[in-house]
């Protein structure tokens, strides 16, 4: 998956990038928030051929968006971006015979979940694959409006299932063994120096997996990783082994290996009523679509 640390179509190498990784056999998806989307850059993106786009968009509402975490809101306008994802949408739907798995994203804050139903009335309408609807990470205490607590004291601890099947590779070539560490607290090894196998069994990271196991706080505080104040594992997250296994856990390699045989086409009524709304969009039309019945 191309995310974390940034917007990866800031990237104009990442179409490269992305080609590249796709035609050496491997499933690749993007996590965007659609800034860059422009009609070249959203055609540049599906001829990679890239499996799967996950589009961050919080509400379809221009107060909630703009106080989105997931956009930095305010220095967006939110009819300008919420045009720009279903322009993406419609290219993908219309003009390309097998177009990505395209997934709406939304981070469940109380004025998202206030809003809820409205959402999946708009969204369901769309000719999108699906719609995701996710908790609030504190990404190990490191996001700033997220209420640090210990979990472990409202839930049994569970392992996290993230250092286990998937790691983080920065631009520099450094690598983390949790894809939520941002800051790069705890790095296992550098993929220029090394093999990303011989990384992913260093002593660091079987440590670290250890320490997971055995609920070793004192050695995870040490390195910067709060895993007890973070909730990726919780039963809200779903980001334990157990919801890693059950495909509950958002983005896994198998649950992009069953999205990619799905049917690729889509109801003519969906076609036809985005591409009305992209010809007459406003306010007013969104909230048609979702008093439709």
């Amino acid at each position: 998956m191309m995310l974390g640390n940034g917007e990866p179509l800031f990237n104009r190498y990442v179409y490269d990038m992305t080609e590249y990784a796709v035609k050496k056999g491997l499933l690749v998806g993007i996590t965007t928030n659609a800034t860059m989307f422009t009609d070249k850059n959203i055609r540049k993106l599906i001829e990679t051929g890239v499996h799967r786009v996950q589009i961050s968009f919080d509400a379809v509402f221009e107060e909630i968006y703009r106080r989105s975490i997931n956009t930095i809101g305010k220095h967006f306008n939110f009819a300008n971006s919420l045009q720009r994802v279903l322009k993406f949408i419609y290219i993908a739907r219309t003009e390309y015979k097998q177009s990505p798995f395209i997934t709406i994203s939304e981070v469940m804050t109380d004025e998202v979940i206030a809003v809820n139903s409205k959402n999946r009335a708009f969204w369901n309408k769309i000719p999108i694959d699906n719609l995701y609807e996710g908790p609030l990470l504190s990404l190990q205490t490191d996001s700033s409006i997220f209420k640090e607590q210990d979990f472990t004291k409202s839930e049994e601890w569970k392992i996290c299932s993230n250092p286990f099947v998937c790691t983080k590779i920065n631009a520099d070539g450094s690598v983390n063994a949790c894809v939520l560490d941002f800051s790069s607290k705890y790095i296992i090894g550098n993929i220029n120096e090394n093999s990303l196998s011989d990384i992913i069994n260093s002593d660091k990271a079987i440590r670290l997996r250890k320490a997971l196991y055995e609920q070793d706080i004192n050695f995870l505080s040490d390195i910067g990783y709060n895993c007890h104040k973070c909730n990726a594992w919780t039963n809200s997250a779903t980001g334990g082994i157990e919801g890693y296994c059950k495909n509950s856990f958002p983005i896994t390699y198998g649950l992009m290996a069953n999205e990619i045989y799905k049917s690729n086409s889509y109801p003519t009524e969906k076609i036809l009523l985005l591409k009305e709304l992209l010809d007459n969009f406003s306010s007013e039309k969104i909230e048609e679509i979702i008093n439709q019945e």
